[in-house]
């Protein structure tokens, strides 16, 4: 909806926020809505899982924001990396589909041009670094 809006109103170029200088805004939307998600998830008693994997994903997209001065750090690589970590661990067989799955993303990211390899295999071992402290 707030990239919709965005992109209606002219604030960003495209649904994807491909332009490195807009992609500052969406990361000023999405901490806060993590943030508040967390808290909400908090008051209702979700596990510790849960907290550390939005605990986590906060921390990764904290860093994706800073690191976004030098480098526009693939968000799509980002949030596959993390779930398919997440969706092997909890299901180990799922990792022949997810693997694939996962490759084509980062393929497509780079042939439509959004990213460079550096920028996709940087959300890629964010999202799989991530993925991997939550489960901790």
């Amino acid at each position: 909806m707030i990239v919709l809006r965005n992109v209606r109103r002219g604030v960003w170029s495209d649904h994807d926020v491909s332009r490195h200088e807009q992609r500052g805004g969406l990361y000023r939307v999405l901490l806060p809505l993590f943030a508040v998600t967390a808290l909400v998830l908090y008051f209702m008693g979700a596990g510790p899982g849960m907290m550390r994997g939005f605990a986590a994903r906060a921390v990764m997209l904290l860093l994706g924001a800073l690191g976004n001065r030098f480098l526009k750090i693939s968000m799509h690589m980002m949030a596959a990396a993390f779930c398919g970590i997440t969706i092997a661990r909890l299901y180990p067989t799922a990792a022949f589909a997810i693997v694939p799955l996962v490759a084509a993303l980062a393929w497509s990211r780079r042939k439509l041009e959004r990213h460079t390899w550096a920028e996709v295999f940087v959300g890629l071992a964010m999202g799989t670094a991530s993925a991997l402290i939550a489960m901790i």
